[in-house]
């Protein structure tokens, strides 16, 4: 058995990094496209990917959610969102937000 020279031994490490990456990028592959996902836009047209796995759910969440509101406001109430974001981008804390977000006032 001959010695190997040192670029020999680095083709063969990038060829079987290459390889590895290659067979996890394969089998994860079938599961990614297994989901079926539909484009769902919204009356604002505002456009999402959906799974369609969860479409479902989506939809007994609107309707549930469009209830709520329009009981509300069969009890003369008035309806408000507030949606606090967690992240700190477009200048917010997400020590202070994360704080505050679930202590939601009512009015």
């Amino acid at each position: 058995m001959s010695r190997l020279e040192p670029d020999s031994l680095l083709s063969q490490m990038r060829f079987r990094r290459t390889s590895l990456a290659l067979v996890a990028t394969l089998l994860v592959l079938p599961t990614m496209a297994s989901a079926n996902y539909v484009t769902a836009c919204t009356t604002l047209d505002i456009c999402y990917c959906v799974n369609t796995d969860y479409r479902d759910a989506i939809d007994a969440n609107v309707r549930r959610v469009r209830e709520l509101i329009m009981s509300n406001r069969a009890a003369g109430k008035a309806i408000g969102y507030l949606s606090i974001p967690l992240s700190p981008a477009g200048g917010g804390s997400f020590a202070v937000n994360s704080e505050i977000s679930p202590r939601p006032r009512l009015i």
